[in-house]
């Protein structure tokens, strides 16, 4: 890690600011005042409270002529669209965006990592005199291979997660508590400055809106049973102690500051 990866009293780690803004920017690049060519075919999106047409590349992965939604990338039940010269996937109607924000804002402010950058939009498609409109929720493409991926590939790879990335996040799950941490909404990604060059990637989530869920269920027989869904939790790092600098770091952090 560099310096600008640690927090400041507050929680706020400076790089993440940066990382935010150059976010917040790229958005830009969705949309357009150029009115497009063919106007009984256009959809608009609403960012930042106002209304611009949807670039024309965004408009054809997402919609058919005649205005139907493409099938796009295979995810649960959610139509996801990947829009590779923004960096961004789109995903149709999300359950639930607020949660992916939140989880967002309290991963990155706990620990710096292991969640995507998101923001919710509307499309309003009109096609043919007929309008429909649509959420969406705009998440930054994070760079890496999907964990699932990578285990088939190379199930020994695994022992390469960076272990105090690994202990931040073990600690930050058991407040977020997602439900669909599956191996294929996790991203391994290689670390920018690892600092053992046998411990060259961390784990980012990049579906979290079913996230705070219960910690417990009931049981057929009438009792309770811890209730965990992620992948975190089954992997080899979980037999081991955690690392202990993620450890000093999790309990100095100021919960007063940090909600403010």
């Amino acid at each position: 890690w560099t310096l600008s990866h640690y927090p400041e009293e507050t929680g706020v780690r400076p790089c993440l600011l940066e990382e935010t803004e150059i976010f917040e920017k790229s958005l830009n690049n969705l949309g357009t005042d150029e009115q497009p060519s063919d106007a009984t075919r256009q959809v608009l999106i609403r960012l930042n409270d106002q209304d611009q047409h949807l670039v024309s590349e965004v408009c054809q992965t997402i919609f058919h002529l005649d205005g139907r939604l493409k099938e796009g990338i295979p995810q649960g039940k959610h139509k996801v669209y990947s829009v590779k010269a923004c960096g961004f996937h789109i995903k149709i109607n999300p359950d639930y965006p607020g949660t992916e924000y939140a989880v967002e804002r309290l991963m990155r402010y706990l620990i710096g990592h292991g969640s995507t950058l998101s923001r919710l939009c509307r499309l309003t498609a009109r096609f043919g005199g007929k309008t429909t409109e649509y959420a969406g929720l705009i998440t930054r493409t994070e760079a890496g291979e999907e964990l699932e991926k990578a285990m088939k590939r190379d199930p020994q790879i695994l022992n390469q997660i960076d272990s105090k990335s690994y202990g931040q996040l073990v600690l930050a799950t058991l407040l977020t508590n997602p439900e669909d941490a599956k191996p294929d909404n996790i991203i391994l990604q290689r670390l920018p400055y690892p600092k053992d060059p046998q411990k060259l990637y961390t784990l980012v989530h990049i579906d979290n809106d079913h996230s705070f869920i219960p910690p417990t269920t009931s049981t057929f027989f009438g009792g309770r049973q811890i209730l965990y869904k992620t992948m975190i939790f089954c992997l080899d790092q979980a037999h081991l102690p955690l690392d202990e600098e993620a450890i000093a770091e999790f309990v100095e952090i100021n919960p007063k500051l940090l909600l403010e």
